[in-house]
């Protein structure tokens, strides 16, 4: 069977979990899919509808610079201060204002648990 790839847009790690539970489920998981659904269920502290809603407040924001996977990123790590959110724009190559940073953080103060 040959699968044709129709669309690619990341997606947020609590989306990926709630895939593979729905896989798992049905008895659809190999092995590394099942280790990766175990690795998701220990790692992922959000649930989907907060991921969700977390993803949305973010593209609200209107930063021109904040591509849908550099979202995703921040919702997968959700950086708990300014350097760890610098941090990992600079690892995508973005940069933003402190305006842009600041904005960024009041949203994850909402969604950040630790």
């Amino acid at each position: 069977m040959s699968l044709n790839v129709i669309e690619e847009k990341p997606i947020s790690p609590a989306q990926v979990r709630d895939i593979l539970e729905k896989a798992n489920e049905k008895g659809e998981l190999n092995f590394k899919s099942l280790k990766l659904f175990e690795y998701l269920n220990r790692t992922v502290t959000l649930k989907l509808e907060e991921s969700d809603a977390l993803v949305k407040e973010l593209s609200d924001l209107g930063i021109i610079r904040l591509t849908d996977t550099i979202i995703m990123k921040i919702a997968e790590i959700l950086p708990i201060n300014k350097d760890i959110l610098r941090n990992l724009l600079s690892s995508m190559n973005t940069t933003l204002s402190d305006e842009d940073v600041e904005k960024i953080m009041d949203v994850l103060k909402l969604y950040n648990t630790q």
